[in-house]
């Protein structure tokens, strides 16, 4: 067994020692019997003494002396006074046992213990056994009055000192022991010396096993201390080597971001002006082909660049006033070209009581969504996507939504929707499979779902379609929706006209919202005869009719309508799943292209019929760019290094009217700038020589007036357009850059300065 510390250290020796001191001076006291201590007032005062020393562990630290001298006042005091009978005779043998009985005592806090070799620190413990020796011996004692005086020391070596210094401050007990025995063969407890000696032995050897369990234990601590401290150590360590791994990844997939979006905004760009010029079928079919590769390349990357931030907990989830109403209208209308090319039936059934403003993110929300539309749709081949959003009641605060996407698709097994939102997943991962993807969909819906308060789930069958649903959690906006008044609309009667019962149920939903009056018919020949029928008040004001129905279609049944005389005042919607028309139906008021959004409908019949019956025919929804007229004299400057992008987004310019000048880094736009005032600049942002960044902070230093200037950059790492913005830049656009984008963008800041000059002109007439 190792060595303990020694006790005899400074800090709290008073109150290790105090204890031991204190019962040897009452031992000492007690040789003379109770009598001789009762006549005695120096033998009383010393047992005093000696109690006050046996308790001092017991009084608060602050009431036991600190200094080394004035601690061991009570000590000498306590001895001198138990050794009276020695030297009350002046005899001089008396007088210097009683001495070296104080020394001895004294010396356990005298002595700078600290500075004396750990070896010698025994000579206090063992010095008072050979003290107690020599005096039992010269004066006389009795094995019980000797007990005392040897156990103390003992027990003080075996608690605080090695096993060697143990050892022999036990010999010299047991031969106290024996001395006085021997020297004292009359005395009546002689006989008692063996057990007395085998007791002082045992009761040590007890006392240094629990001191060896107590250092195992510290031991054991101690180590185990040790090993949190350098496991917390290696965590740090590990902790900031992660973050570090982390930084670099994010650095990695910014300059990924940029290196590939860079060429693919030229493959695109240059793709999509491609097919605005004159080509054969052939070329056309090659260049659709490019321009498709290149989208799904892109949608690829965005899909590792959002699980990689989403991964990395670098995503900043929004809180702005949206209506989720309208986010969900348009996820499901992007999808309505490509339902219709398939032939199935896109639906949506937006609960009326959905809030019509919430707080949240509504580009994540917008995100999950496409996630699953594109999903239903890809595997569906007939039948119907349903989309459904539903007001579920919240445990708490907030506005709990449910989204539910269904199809009639292929369905899942009970294995494949155990793993379908697992990262990297896909139902098929074989090479033959027939629907492309990374496999990041759903994980990316399942990490956004779960940020925006929410879960995900499905239910499916084999064979038998799917059912994807999430809820997100939303606060409560204190902005309230502009919702028309209906008043105009009760009471109003409309005959629903679909071979789709889903769709019917919908529309009869919306419609029964509104206050109107509804009848729903399957068919063409059953609608207008009971069309023909109705009579006074019950006669239809408003038909909503589907393009593609077996029998009578909804072109046939609109001419049929327009012939009677009786119906010919009746407003015609038109629903149609393959886009619109390319010259107006006729007898048709509007065509409208499925999934037909709740607010889309209702304005129409609010303006329909508000105009009734003087209304005008009204021609079909174009969805076109801004017009393209020659008046537009505005001089755009496009900032860019690469020369397959910088003939992108001139070409752009120019087919929307503008006039275009190039600068090939910031050094020239600078330049470009001092000599020309431009309406706006397109800016990219890592350029070599002088960089975007540094070149609007120039421009904005040196300029007389105000030019926009729109951010174009590769990048798409979190944090980007915050960096724009401070740079000064006025707008962004992430590459690769589309046209409608570029148009937007031109027509909202260049239309803004030219009612800014307007008023200004006005100002000063």
């Amino acid at each position: 067994m190792t060595s303990l510390n020694s006790p005899l250290q400074g800090l709290g020796l008073s109150r290790r020692v105090y204890p031991f001191l204190g019962l040897a001076i009452v031992g000492m006291v007690t040789i003379r019997g109770l009598g001789g201590v009762m006549t005695s007032p120096e033998l009383a005062a010393a047992v005093v003494v000696g109690a006050l020393l046996v308790l001092a562990p017991l009084a608060p630290i602050q009431l036991l002396p600190s200094g080394r001298l004035v601690a061991s006042i009570p000590v000498a005091l306590g001895f001198g006074l138990a050794a009276y009978p020695l030297w009350a005779s002046a005899t001089t043998v008396g007088i210097a046992a009683s001495v070296a009985l104080a020394a001895v005592g004294c010396s356990l806090i005298l002595v700078p213990w600290d500075r004396v070799p750990r070896s010698l620190h025994a000579i206090s413990p063992i010095g008072g056994l050979l003290v107690a020796l020599f005096v039992e011996a010269q004066y006389g004692s009795s094995v019980l009055h000797a007990f005392p005086f040897v156990l103390l020391p003992l027990l003080f070596l075996a608690l605080y000192f090695t096993n060697l210094e143990f050892a022999i401050g036990a010999a010299l007990a047991v031969i106290n022991i024996v001395v006085v025995a021997i020297e004292n063969p009359d005395a009546a407890d002689s006989g008692q010396a063996l057990i007395a000696a085998l007791t002082l032995v045992a009761l040590g050897l007890l006392v240094r096993r629990v001191v060896a369990d107590l250092q195992a234990s510290r031991a054991e601590a101690a180590a185990a201390e040790a090993a949190k401290s350098e496991l917390l150590a290696s965590l740090g360590v590990r902790n900031e080597q992660l973050q570090d791994m982390t930084r670099m990844k994010s650095e990695f997939l910014a300059s990924m971001s940029h290196e590939i979006r860079t060429p693919m905004n030229g493959v695109i760009g240059m793709t999509g002006l491609l097919l605005g010029t004159e080509l054969s079928n052939e070329q056309r079919d090659y260049v659709e082909t490019i321009r498709t590769s290149g989208d799904t390349l892109l949608e690829i990357i965005n899909d590792i660049l959002d699980f990689s931030k989403i991964e990395a907990g670098r995503v900043r989830m929004e809180s702005i006033d949206f209506s989720p109403k309208h986010v969900t209208e348009e996820a499901v209308e992007l999808f309505g070209e490509a339902a219709a090319n398939k032939g199935i039936e896109l639906i949506l059934d937006v609960e009326a009581d959905i809030p019509a403003q919430v707080v949240g993110d509504p580009g994540r929300l917008r995100q999950v969504l496409l996630n699953l539309l594109g999903n239903a749709v890809k595997f569906t081949d007939t039948g119907e996507v349903v989309v459904r959003v539903l007001h579920v009641e919240a445990k708490g605060p907030g506005v709990l939504l449910r989204f539910e996407v269904s199809d009639t698709g292929i369905g899942l097994s009970e294995q494949e929707k155990d793993q379908v939102f697992a990262t990297y997943s896909q139902v098929d991962s074989s090479t033959t499979r027939r629907h492309g993807g990374t496999g990041l969909g759903l994980a990316i819906a399942r990490m956004l779902t779960q940020l925006m308060g929410g879960e995900i789930g499905v239910e499916s069958n084999k064979g038998a379609g799917s059912r994807f649903w999430f809820t997100a959690m939303f606060r409560e906006s204190t902005i309230k929706g502009d919702v028309s008044s209906p008043i105009s609309l009760v009471g109003t009667a409309v005959a629903i006209v679909d071979d789709n019962r889903t769709n019917r149920t919908i529309l009869e939903r919306y419609l029964d919202s509104w206050g109107m009056r509804q009848r729903s018919f399957e068919g063409g020949m059953e609608a207008l005869r009971e069309m023909r029928r109705a009579k006074g008040d019950d006669q239809f004001d408003v038909a909503i009719v589907d393009m593609m129905m077996p029998g009578m279609d909804g072109r046939a049944l609109a001419a049929e309508i327009r012939r009677d005389q009786s119906l010919m005042d009746m407003v015609v919607v038109l629903l149609t799943s393959a886009g619109h028309s390319e010259q107006p139906v006729p007898g048709v008021d509007i065509e409208l292209v499925k999934p037909v959004r709740p607010s889309q409908l209702f304005d129409v019949l609010h303006t329909l019929l508000a105009s009734k019956p003087e209304r005008a025919r009204a021609a079909p929804v174009e969805e076109l760019l801004p017009p393209m007229h020659a008046g537009r004299d505005a001089r755009i400057l496009v900032v860019e290094d690469n020369v397959a992008n910088i003939k992108v987004a001139v070409r752009m310019i120019e087919r929307l009217g503008y006039r275009a000048d190039m600068a090939g880094n910031g050094l020239e736009a600078v330049s470009a700038l001092g000599k020309l005032n431009y309406d706006a600049v397109l800016m990219d942002c890592q350029m070599p020589e002088m960089d975007g960044y540094e070149a609007t902070r120039q421009i904005r230093r040196q300029e007389r007036r105000h030019t926009p200037i729109i951010a174009m950059t590769a990048s798409a790492m979190s944090g980007d357009r915050e960096r724009c913005l401070a740079a000064g830049m006025d707008d962004y656009i992430s590459k690769p850059i589309k046209l409608h984008v570029v148009a937007a963008v031109l027509e909202r800041w260049l239309g803004t300065a030219a009612g800014e000059e307007e008023r200004t002109a006005e100002a000063k007439r």
